[in-house]
């Protein structure tokens, strides 16, 4: 599960939402809490970004004999 690209932004995206909550709360302790998250923010974000690279892609068929270019996510409606 961890190796997989859609579970990775998933939970970087519900760990942004948690941070902007909580830094909409006010001072204090949460505010504490926040710094925390986003000094940890960048190893999140670059777990995202390897998975999204590593394991992110689609099997997209080859290109035909002589074709220049193709568009592959037109081929796989």
């Amino acid at each position: 599960m961890m190796h997989n690209a859609r579970f990775a932004t998933w939970v970087v995206s519900g760990y942004l939402v948690v941070y902007c909550i909580l830094l909409g709360l006010g001072s204090g302790f949460w505010r504490a809490v926040a710094v925390g998250m986003f000094f940890c923010s960048p190893i999140l974000v670059i777990w995202m970004a390897y998975c999204i690279i590593r394991y992110g892609g689609r099997d997209v068929p080859e290109l035909e004999e002589g074709a220049e270019f193709g568009y592959g996510d037109r081929c796989l409606q």
